[in-house]
Parts: structure tokens; sequence; C-alpha cells
């Protein structure tokens, strides 16, 4: 049978460009978090109801007052299969 020896190996590896590249990526992707993040509150300054995290979040008077506002059908949709 036959022995192998050992092999050592040294490897350096400029990553630099890289790293950097990156960095501007996660800087892009914050500033785009932050324009969401602003966009999404002018949407519900507008529109409270359009955007929340749940019904909790109103309350039972605000909750009426939206429906009140809302055009009701007054036949029901009819349901094509």
């Amino acid at each position: 049978m036959a022995q192998f020896g050992e092999l050592n190996a040294k490897v350096t590896v400029d990553v630099s460009e890289a790293i950097s590249a990156l960095k501007a990526i996660q800087r892009e992707a914050k500033r785009a978090t932050a324009d969401l993040r602003e966009m999404e509150a002018g949407i519900g300054a507008i529109n409270p109801v359009y955007y929340c995290s749940g019904l909790r979040d109103y309350s039972t008077l605000d909750l009426e007052r939206e429906i009140a506002h809302r055009k009701i059908a007054e036949e029901p949709a009819e349901v094509t299969p």
C-alpha cells in the first residue's frame, strides 16, 4: 500500500473589493428599509386602517366609523363556479 506525505499550503486571498461591495449593498439596503418605513408611516397617516398590525390597534368606535364610511353592496355578489 502506498503512503502519502503531508502537504502544507498557504493561500493568500485579497477580498477587500468583495467586502467593500458588500458594505455598499448593506448601506443601500438600510436606506431602502428606512424609505419603506417612511412610506408605510405616510400611508398609515392617510388611512390608519390600511396599515395596522391587527384590529386590536383600534377601538370599537374607530372600527364603527370605518365601516360606516364604506359602501355596502345592496345585493350579494354572485359566485360562479
